[in-house]
């Protein structure tokens, strides 16, 4: 499952990546570089409120604060039947884009009896910056005035999906990343339930690569560029 999220990029970086395509993301005005985000915490998201309206990039909480699963979700697997989901308001107009530079995976250490976990970093090869696919509770009953309405319902889940077999021994679901038109058709689109699954197939290996860290990246207070630094195993 993933782990942690990385945004690093300056706001000027986040909103130049995505210019020439059909929805602009210019992060708010507080946003800081994050190296270390853990769930619960606060992640750029771009997404739309209803389907008249354009797209607009904001803070959300990373946690679905779901009434139908009444519990917070940090993750929702696509592939399975649609009746099967807690969600199926993902064919509908609740989807979002999480622009991050990259994402750390969680895995069991390698020993028999070491019951610790190796932390893995994840980017793409050519691109600074790509989107995970992402779901936010279906708000349009409820009014943005509410006093509650930022805090418990602008939240949001990332969607996972099988790994590739190269990446099985270290999580066996992936996050969904999202790329050139398929972000557009992603927020925009109305979407089948095979069109949803069409874009959540899993990256090809070689548009991502990735390395072991350090277990540092565990702890969501620690917040440096170091934490992607590759660290030197036996198995390196």
């Amino acid at each position: 499952m993933l782990g942690h999220l990385s945004l690093y990029s300056s706001a000027e970086e986040i909103k130049g990546a995505f210019d020439a395509s059909a929805f602009g993301m210019n992060p708010p005005r507080d946003y800081v570089p994050q190296f270390n985000i853990a769930p619960g915490g606060r992640c750029v998201v771009e997404w739309r409120m209803s389907i008249g309206d354009g797209s607009q990039c904001d803070f959300m909480r990373w946690g679905l604060q779901s009434r139908r699963a009444g519990r917070t979700l940090a993750h929702c697997f696509v592939p399975g039947d649609v009746h099967d989901r807690l969600f199926p308001e993902v064919l509908g107009h609740c989807r979002c884009l999480v622009p991050v530079n990259g994402f750390f995976l969680f895995a069991p250490s390698a020993g028999e009896c070491d019951s610790s976990a190796r932390a893995f970093y994840f980017r793409l090869r050519d691109e600074p910056i790509m989107c995970l696919a992402g779901m936010r509770e279906d708000v349009d009953a409820i009014e943005p005035e509410d006093p509650e309405f930022f805090e418990r319902y602008m939240t949001f889940a990332i969607l996972d999906t099988f790994s590739n077999d190269a990446w099985m021994s270290i999580q066996p679901r992936m996050p969904v990343i999202v790329q050139g038109d398929q972000c557009f058709r992603w927020l925009w689109d109305d979407l089948t339930e095979e069109e949803v699954n069409e874009i959540c197939q899993p990256l090809g290996m070689d548009q991502l690569e990735f390395y072991e860290v350090s277990d540092r990246v565990m702890d969501a207070n620690e917040n440096d560029a170091a934490l992607m630094e590759a660290i030197i195993t036996d198995e390196t």
